[in-house]
């Protein structure tokens, strides 16, 4: 009897033994499922954090390229407009030239048509004071009529050169207008060239020279005429 009381109570405390593993196992099993459940959420979890990471780093790349791009169409544009500058400034430099080698050119012809005018006023003079001379000294009755044609031919004919003049000043003095023009714009497009005032200065002078030479040509048609 004791054998089987032994044998018994041991295949009770089998029994148990089992129920508890068998426990265990089952705990574990729930445990491992909830776990194996919790690391399966968390690998969705990181693999949706990667995905977003890629995608970010791909517009992040995207938009750099870009940038880059727009920055090289900004450079080049840059390159074009100090070109188109460059350019610009030569040409304005190039007609500045220009214009300044038409004002000396005109200097030079105002200076010619100074000297021609002195020239005439002084021959005038000349003629002028002999006629008066010969009026003071003899009567005009007795004045040879030929003496007196001279005179007149003398003064048509200088009447005429003073037209000439004064028409080629007034070329001068249009043609002067059209260079202040000119070099007027050429002025306000840049500031930056100090050749350009200097050539207003020119101008301006060669302007007020033209108006001196036709004042001076009228005074001498009236003197002429009064005469």
């Amino acid at each position: 009897n004791e054998l089987r009381r032994r044998l018994t109570d041991s295949n009770i405390e089998k029994l148990e033994v089992e129920k508890s593993l068998s426990k265990q196992i089952s705990d574990l099993r729930v445990s491992k499922a909830s776990l194996e459940n919790l690391l399966g959420n968390e690998m969705q979890s990181e693999r949706s954090v990667i995905e977003e990471l890629r995608k970010q780093l791909s517009e992040k790349e995207t938009h750099i390229k870009l940038v880059e791009e727009q920055r090289e169409q900004i450079r080049d544009t840059m390159n074009d407009v100090v070109r188109a500058r460059r350019n610009d400034l030569s040409d304005l430099q190039d007609e500045v030239m220009e214009y300044t080698s038409k004002v000396t050119a005109q200097e030079r012809e105002i200076g010619a048509l100074k000297m021609k005018l002195e020239e005439q006023k002084l021959a005038h003079d000349k003629q002028f004071s002999s006629f008066k001379k010969k009026v003071s000294e003899n009567q005009p009755s007795k004045m040879k009529g030929t003496e007196v044609s001279k005179y007149e031919q003398a003064a048509e004919k200088l009447r005429v050169e003073n037209e000439s003049l004064q028409e080629k000043l007034r070329e001068i003095s249009k043609e002067n207008t059209k260079l202040h023009e000119k070099i007027s714009k050429i002025h306000d497009e840049n500031d930056s060239f100090a050749q350009t005032s200097v050539l207003r200065a020119r101008n301006d002078m060669l302007n007020q020279e033209v108006v001196n030479l036709t004042d001076r040509i009228r005074a001498l048609e009236k003197e002429v005429i009064g005469g």
